[in-house]
């Protein structure tokens, strides 16, 4: 069975693109030095989570274009999606980009980009939006900037099947029960929950959708700078949390095994053997 090296890179993102993509950069190569072959980013690694900010970091992936050393990312009108592409060429990685602001034809989009060696494999567009308002606490509202998504992200690659969401896609069970259902191994969730929410959901729904799927589940966010619960970390299968970051920048680096899945979905069959049609099913449209 599979067996891959995971890297998960928890950045503290400020309010300087540049500064952040350095600061990426920097813990790529650390990774790679350590034999990382699978590396995740968190969302929005590259700039605020503030809805305030998103348009003016917008990038098109439309208008990416190939940089051949890191100095060439100053001037580069979409250094963040440049910057993707450079790193999983240059590092010869596979990259699960975390998130960006994407525009295109007028609108905005929550983007995780996954490239491997300078090609682009898939985009994924959040799909769910995060709008929640608690009374006296918090209010956050994507819908008033942000276009949902409309894809069910998943590829077959050489280290496993993969698939993908963004944040707040994690907290709905019938998205990855369809990624399990096309496959998947493996949930990347690129994610920043509040202080608020954070303490209460952000590990949970990861074990909870990790035993729903019998996939590992792979959550990347921003350190505390980001007004991020952080707390990037790596789930097993049985929902074991295999190692977690605090508040601040961190670097994960874990093997993931593919037969802990193999061998939990061939012992205790629910997610698929044991699933009852006749009763009811999981469409996908």
């Amino acid at each position: 069975m599979k067996k891959f090296k995971l890297a998960i890179c928890q950045i503290r993102s400020v309010t300087n693109k540049i500064e952040n993509l350095e600061t990426a950069w920097s813990m790529l190569q650390k990774a790679k030095t350590h034999g990382a072959q699978v590396c995740v980013l968190g969302e929005m690694f590259a700039c605020p989570y503030k809805t305030s900010t998103f348009m003016e970091n917008s990038e098109s992936v439309q208008e990416m274009k190939s940089v051949s050393n890191f100095e060439e990312l100053r001037s580069s009108k979409n250094p963040i999606v440049d910057f993707l592409q450079f790193a999983s060429k240059k590092l010869d990685i596979f990259l699960v980009g975390g998130s960006y602001p994407q525009l295109e034809d007028g609108k905005l989009y929550n983007t995780c980009l996954i490239f491997e060696n300078g090609s682009l494999l898939a985009r994924h567009d959040k799909v769910h939006l995060f709008d929640i308002d608690i009374p006296n606490k918090f209010k956050f509202k994507e819908s008033e900037v942000l276009s949902p998504g409309n894809n069910i992200t998943f590829l077959k690659t050489k280290y496993g099947n993969f698939g993908f969401g963004i944040c707040y896609d994690i907290r709905f069970p019938l998205y990855s029960m369809a990624l399990r259902q096309k496959g998947a191994e493996v949930l990347f969730f690129p994610s920043i929950f509040g202080m608020v929410t954070g303490p209460i959901y952000f590990h949970n729904v990861g074990i909870a959708r990790a035993l729903d799927t019998q996939c590992y589940v792979v959550l990347g966010s921003a350190s505390k700078e980001n007004e991020s619960f952080a707390h990037s970390c790596l789930i097993d299968p049985h929902g074991k949390i295999v190692e977690t970051l605090g508040l601040d920048e961190g670097l994960i680096l874990q093997d993931v095994d593919l037969e802990e899945v193999h061998s939990f979905r061939t012992n205790i069959p629910y997610t698929e053997g044991q699933i009852r049609p006749d009763l009811y099913k999981l469409e996908h449209k």
